[in-house]
């Protein structure tokens, strides 16, 4: 299957013999049309056919089946090559992130600042603050999802910093340059909420937030950590994530399976996070240029791009997000009760039963603001309202013509509305 030229272009090569390149990329053209030029070829001179030869002995062994065999070998072959890629990219990009600033309306956005987080972990975050900092309000923080990093909150941080709040947005564990530790388990709830909790002594002067925001894993995080520690927070704004309680329920229903599926399917290990990354990030761009109803600029979405490709280990670190959900690490994924996911995953890898981990959340009383895209293409519209025994003082507001990206899509009405509520009474009407 391997041309006689010691020079093998490893995409040409998984196109004509394997398949795997061709379905993906071939689908969407458009997001990759450097593909082929942008990896440079794979030379056995180099040493890696000897690599080659131990992936490849490894994988027979391990498998009776010849085209899963070759399958892994492609796979193997393709991260190393996309490796070697992405540390061209880390080398071109290191020393012009560090303290690099992105111009809002009015105040500047900087990042490269660093914290510490739980287990060792460095959490880079950015962050704009007013211009007079000497009359800050308070400070609010906003996390942010999947395949995202701190850059999703570009339209929010001026607007915050603007109305007296220093605004801070920090790259998740494992996303961006924050650290990326090893292992599913470092992915779950209880690890992300103690990077947040540890994160809010050290930006906050009072050791308090005035307001803690999130979107997509972001708003499971700051579910979990309004639960969790409810004196860190003054209020609590969500973005299009569901009350894991509420989220529990819509996985027992065939509609939320349905929309979920990809939930399942990153439970495959490596293959994920490589078809993320083929063909220099063809289907992120892909989902950046589409999901979204206001389209991004180009620069925006190359943004996003650097953001992975420049910080080798973040796609997988991404997917294990997924992964440890599908394991029970997080409330409303795995937890007693929810039943479906976890059953159907237990019996698929023949999993034992884990321990049991309490099922119910705490009551958040603080104000809950849930702002959901009706048009969310991941979630149904249904699991918007959180149950109101959990979240008694809430506010759902629903945008009809916006999608899961809904601070994207309508950046303006959703400043006003975080602003509002940073402004509100302590119950909400």
């Amino acid at each position: 299957a391997f041309p006689a030229s010691p020079d093998i272009s490893l995409m040409g090569w998984l196109s004509k013999s394997v398949g795997l390149y061709s379905p993906v990329v071939r689908a969407v053209p458009r997001f990759a049309p450097a593909a082929h030029a942008s990896l440079r070829p794979l030379r056995f001179r180099d040493g890696i056919g000897r690599q080659l030869t131990t992936i490849t002995g490894a994988s027979r062994r391990g498998s009776t089946q010849p085209a899963l065999a070759l399958a892994a070998t492609a796979v193997a072959l393709y991260r190393i090559v996309a490796a070697r890629r992405r540390a061209d990219v880390a080398a071109a990009a290191a020393g012009a992130s560090a303290g690099a600033g992105v111009a809002g309306e009015e105040l500047a956005i900087t990042s490269g600042h660093f914290a510490a987080g739980g287990e060792g972990v460095r959490i880079h975050y950015a962050e704009c603050r007013p211009l007079n900092q000497a009359e800050e309000k308070g400070t609010v923080m906003l996390l942010h999802g999947f395949p995202d990093y701190h850059g999703s909150w570009r339209a929010q941080l001026p607007a915050l910093a603007a109305a007296g709040y220093r605004a801070v947005a920090p790259d998740l564990r494992g996303f961006g340059r924050s650290s990326k530790p090893e292992g599913v388990a470092s992915y779950g709830e209880r690890a992300l909420v103690e990077d947040i909790a540890r994160l809010v002594e050290q930006v906050s002067a009072t050791g308090r937030l005035s307001m803690l925001v999130g979107h997509d894993w972001g708003a499971f995080v700051a579910w979990a950590a309004a639960a969790e520690y409810p004196q860190l927070f003054e209020r609590l704004a969500i973005l299009n994530v569901p009350h894991p309680t509420r989220f529990a329920e819509g996985l027992l229903t065939w509609q939320q399976l349905s929309k979920s599926w990809y939930i399942f399917a990153f439970q495959t290990p490596l293959l994920p996070e490589t078809l993320l990354e083929l063909a220099d990030f063809a289907l992120l761009r892909r989902m950046l240029s589409t999901d979204p109803d206001a389209p991004m600029p180009p620069e925006v979405i190359e943004e996003h791009v650097r953001a992975f490709a420049a910080n080798p280990g973040a796609m997988a670190a991404a997917v294990n997000y997924y992964r440890a959900g599908g394991r029970g690490l997080w409330s409303g994924m795995g937890s007693a009760g929810v039943g479906a996911m976890q059953v159907a995953l237990r019996a698929l890898t023949r999993t034992p039963e884990p321990p049991q981990r309490q099922s119910e959340r705490g009551e958040i009383v603080i104000p809950v603001q849930v702002l959901w895209g009706d048009r969310d293409r991941y979630l149904g519209r249904e699991l918007a309202e959180p149950p109101r025994e959990l979240v008694p003082n809430q506010r759902p507001t629903r945008f009809l013509d916006a999608t899961h990206w809904v601070h994207w899509d309508r950046p303006q009405e959703v400043n006003e509305e975080l602003l509002a509520l940073l402004q509100a009474e302590t119950n909400l009407p």
